[in-house]
């Protein structure tokens, strides 16, 4: 049985299912290095080249103090991140410019959501994009902005849109590397619009 997160400020907790062992915790500067090969190698396991972060990117997001950024994992095994900084860290990111909101200092933008391959189908992804909203409503962020590839991140669009996220727009030729379809979608999600998230079970 799932226990409830229960999570406020807290950078770390545990929680059960079944007989699995897992945790939730926060990425900071403190932890980065500790998790930093394993993440790395879930976004190469991952994505294309086109969507994989570098590597100082990545470290540069999960240190930000004005960040969120969680990790999963069980015992030992890291099963999946999330990384989100503010919106105005990512001015060479097509789309994040054009947001109505860039510059207003209250969005979030968020870079990467990530399972590793093993640990898909658990409802992982949707546990993470819960606890980075929570987390934002508690930072008093209102949006949470971020981009996927069309045709190749249908999941996390899914995921992203049952937590209400809206379409702002679609940006052609957003990753150049000769793969098709080559179109971003730009969303937006409102944390305190009218979806109260449902806390999801896994």
């Amino acid at each position: 049985m799932t226990k409830r997160f229960g999570m406020t400020n807290a950078t770390q907790i545990q929680f059960e299912k079944g007989e699995d062992s897992w945790r939730l915790q926060t990425l900071n500067g403190k932890n980065w290095q500790q998790f930093e090969n394993d993440i790395l190698r879930i976004e190469s396991e991952s994505y294309e080249s086109a969507r994989q972060c570098p590597p100082s990117l990545l470290a540069q997001v999960a240190c930000d103090p004005a960040g969120i950024s969680l990790v999963v994992s069980q015992g030992e095994r890291i099963a999946g991140f999330c990384l989100a900084a503010p919106l105005e860290v990512f001015p060479d990111v097509l789309g994040t410019q054009m947001d109505s909101h860039w510059g207003a200092r209250n969005s979030l933008y968020a870079v990467d959501l990530t399972v590793s391959i093993g640990f898909r189908g658990m409802g992982l992804g949707k546990l993470l994009k819960y606890q980075q909203l929570r987390h934002a409503r508690i930072q008093r962020y209102r949006y949470v902005a971020g981009r996927n590839r069309v045709g190749l991140a249908q999941s996390m669009i899914r995921i992203n849109f049952s937590f209400g996220a809206k379409k702002l727009f679609l940006l052609k030729g957003a990753y150049r590397d000769n793969l098709v379809p080559d179109i971003a979608l730009y969303y937006r999600i409102d944390v305190n619009g009218q979806n109260k998230y449902h806390e999801p079970q896994i």
